[in-house]
């Protein structure tokens, strides 16, 4: 199936923070509010519907992976990608457009797409989400209306905190696509050439 044909999770807009203005750039924790309003306001569109429509943001789980001695999981897209916007740019997420499962309630639909983009683009994810050690917390949003790629779209940020042991086994599966490394956090920073989602996110903690 063509992937602008896949039906997705998307929100208005205005339903996402109908009495002020919506945020732009990295929110940690996630507000309560909005995540109530995407559980229970969101829509079904196929990607060709919205994604060019910025009065619609599409959902998107973002998972940052990180390890428990300040290492972080830095990948670069290449232009074998689908999406051209984010071709040669740095991210710190792995993520994807999420639509329903079949007897799951949105929020479940969306930790469970999450979980399947990471063991489709990850080596070693083959039991991410099957214990507590191992699954990935929602800790924040991510919204980035400066570009025609964030002005679609809408990041829940999760992190997956991992034991250093379990460096060696997490990999890209396909590097046509994009490539990956591990390095300390302290490092990640100073790459430049980020998507947006990511540099706001690496921003944001940094000034924590």
């Amino acid at each position: 199936m063509n992937k602008l044909s896949e039906v997705v999770f998307a929100i208005k807009v205005s339903e996402l923070s109908p009495n002020k203005s919506l945020f732009n750039g990295y929110q940690t924790p996630a507000d309560p509010e909005i995540l109530e309003r995407i559980y229970h306001n969101n829509v079904l569109m196929s990607r060709r519907e919205c994604e060019n429509d910025p009065e619609f943001k599409h959902i998107i789980p973002y998972c940052m992976i990180t390890s428990e001695d300040n290492q972080i999981f830095v990948v670069n897209r290449t232009t074998n990608q689908t999406e051209a916007r984010l071709h040669n740019l740095y991210s710190i997420g792995i993520g994807g457009h999420v639509g329903p499962s079949r007897f799951l309630s949105p929020k479940e639909s969306i930790q469970n797409g999450m979980l399947r983009e990471l063991r489709e683009e990850l080596i070693g994810m083959d039991c991410v989400g099957e214990s507590f050690d191992f699954m990935p917390h929602l800790i924040g949003f991510v919204n980035d209306n400066t570009n025609s790629v964030g002005a679609v779209h809408f990041g829940f940020v999760y992190e997956l905190l991992v034991d250093p042991d379990r460096i060696p086994t997490i990999k890209v599966k396909e590097t046509d696509n994009m490539v990956g490394e591990w390095m300390p956090i302290e490092e990640a920073v100073k790459i430049e050439n980020y998507e947006s989602w990511s540099s706001l996110i690496l921003k944001g903690n940094n000034n924590e």
